[in-house]
């Protein structure tokens, strides 16, 4: 997400706004017990998607980040 909010989206968009959508699983949302490593990773993801889904980084950079 890093890579296309700060190169990919500048160099390319093709008009005013913009849209990530991230996708993990449901291990993003549900702990399993089994798989801690990767339900960190999910995680993750889901709470990066929720920051900078905020209005202030949609006001900073004109792309929406939904998930």
């Amino acid at each position: 997400m890093i890579l296309g909010l700060e190169h990919y989206l500048p160099k390319y968009k093709s008009g005013p706004e913009d849209l990530i959508v991230n996708l993990s699983s449901v291990a993003g949302v549900t702990p399993y017990a089994c798989f801690a490593i990767y339900n960190a990773t999910k995680f993750a993801v889901n709470g990066m998607t929720l920051a900078w889904g905020l209005p202030v980084h949609f006001e900073r950079t004109k792309v929406r980040v939904i998930g």
